[in-house]
């Protein structure tokens, strides 16, 4: 259970990484940014539950590395 648990996490790490790569490409990538940022906020006002907003923070970071 714990290998597929962390495989479950690689394949996350891939498609955030490839999700960045493509918005990073974008013309309007600040627009997009921004986008994620109301969008992390509205997911903190609804409690919504911790992974997503997790997921959020992290492509947002992913994001501030390119």
């Amino acid at each position: 259970m714990r290998e597929e648990i962390d495989e479950l996490g690689e394949w996350i790490d891939g498609l955030r990484l490839i999700i960045s790569v493509l918005i990073a490409e974008m013309p309007n990538r600040y627009e997009v940014m921004a986008k994620l940022q109301k969008a992390e906020a509205l997911a903190r006002q609804r409690n919504l539950p911790t992974g997503v907003l997790q997921e959020l923070a992290d492509l947002r970071g992913a994001l501030d590395d390119m």
